[in-house]
């Protein structure tokens, strides 16, 4: 089953999360803070990952689709010794906050996000996790949904020995077969730690995939904590009633409202080390195709 974050994310920001749901506190809802703040370090490209984006809106009312852009905020990320990373300053064209002079983040190390406007003061910290290198893409076809088979495409990785791993993986197909990306979270827990016998795959299939096709592929170390919060946003969407249904228990994020307790934010702030590989899909054969990364 497809699990589309970016939508849930936004249903999760928009929609009552209580049991009872009441249309007048829908519709009057108070606008809070929404923090779009994954810092993304690309293990393989450390210039361009020196530039990092943080996005601020106010979340509004059930039926609005205006969703305003908070301008006047100071951002702040630091380190352990609480030293800064990198300044960000609002850019009016990207309508994000802008670091161009991020420094490279240590794996392992916690860091702390502070944003400050309106006189509030947001807080949130998330551990730099690491990811291995890809080792290979393997090309093949599944006829368990299609009998004349559907192109498969498995993204082969190594689990760390010694290390507790969590993992994101988000794939970009062409627009022609989606306009969003398909992501997918998981944990070393079932995968082996025996040298020679740690390797594993993400699989990723689509019935509209073509040969010729670009598939834009992140792979992601994720933090423990943020792993669970993605888990319950995805358990959230595949109940019976879909992602719009009532969810069991209001699911928050890791900012908190030093200032008023009560009046939190939405969203998640991250550390995470990635890497972007681009894959050209192959002509469809009953062989397996193998392309060493």
């Amino acid at each position: 089953m497809k699990k589309y974050i970016y939508i849930i994310f936004f249903a999760f920001c928009t929609i009552s999360c209580t049991k009872e749901v009441v249309l007048d506190d829908i519709l009057d809802a108070t606008p809070r803070l929404v923090v779009e703040a994954s810092i993304d370090w690309n293990k393989n490209d450390d210039e361009a990952s020196k530039t990092q984006t943080i996005k601020l809106t106010k979340s509004t009312p059930y039926y609005s689709q205006d969703y305003p852009i908070v301008t006047d905020a100071i951002i702040t990320v630091t380190n352990s010794s609480n030293e800064s990373m990198g300044t960000f300053a609002y850019n009016t064209n990207q309508q994000l906050y802008v670091a161009t002079d991020f420094n490279k983040p240590t794996v392992g190390e916690t860091y702390t996000l502070k944003i400050e406007v309106e006189g509030q003061t947001y807080t949130a910290q998330d551990t730099y996790t690491s990811i291995e290198n890809p080792n290979y893409i393997k090309q093949g076809l599944n006829r368990d949904i299609d009998s004349e088979g559907i192109i498969q495409v498995d993204l082969n990785i190594d689990n760390e020995i010694g290390v507790d791993n969590f993992f994101l993986l988000k794939v970009e197909p062409p627009t022609i077969v989606s306009v969003l990306p398909e992501y997918s979270n998981a944990d070393d827990s079932l995968f082996s730690e025996v040298p020679g016998e740690n390797n594993y795959d993400f699989t990723y299939f689509e019935e509209e995939l073509e040969p010729g096709d670009l598939l834009k592929i992140s792979t992601y170390g994720i933090s423990s904590r943020y792993n669970d919060f993605l888990n319950k946003i995805l358990l959230t969407a595949g109940g019976s009633n879909g992602p719009f249904s009532t969810a069991p228990a209001t699911i928050r994020g890791n900012l908190l409202n030093e200032t008023e307790e009560e009046n939190r934010a939405f969203g998640y702030f991250s550390m995470n080390e990635y890497i972007y590989i681009e894959y050209i899909v192959k002509e469809k054969s009953d062989e397996e195709i193998i392309t060493e990364l």
